[in-house]
């Protein structure tokens, strides 16, 4: 399975076990140069071995973004007390929001429309008798 975000007409891709940091610094993994975009915004970390794939604001530890992430509407914000709204497991279709940037989160299954169909298969159909 892949994944990947999704801005505009821009695709970046999500397949490596790593931490993407996003925002407008041109340092970052995704750079998003929209308003209201902090130098750091945001982090998705995607762990295959846990199979986990989350996203928290900011650097996830300590430094908060300014304006918060938003998925799906709600505010996750690195200073909010609560462990819940720190960060989000994400799924296929998750709507992102930093600044005035809408993001979206996409799963593709191992096999996507776009891929490469092996042309050396031949299909022979069965027929009765003919």
């Amino acid at each position: 399975m892949g994944q990947y975000l999704q801005f505009g007409d821009q695709r970046f891709d999500l397949s490596k076990s790593k931490i993407y940091r996003i925002g407008r610094d041109l340092d970052n993994d995704i750079v998003i140069l929209a308003r209201g975009v902090s130098r750091l915004h945001c982090i998705i970390n995607i762990s295959e071995m846990l199979g986990r794939k989350y996203i928290s604001d900011g650097d996830g530890l300590s430094i908060a973004s300014r304006n918060g992430t938003f998925v799906n509407g709600k505010k996750y914000r690195l200073s909010n007390h609560s462990e819940h709204d720190r960060s989000k497991i994400l799924e296929h279709g998750d709507q992102i929001e930093i600044g005035l940037a809408l993001l979206f989160y996409i799963e593709t299954s191992s096999f996507d429309k776009n891929e490469e169909i092996d042309s050396d298969v031949t299909i022979t159909p069965e027929c009765d008798g003919y």
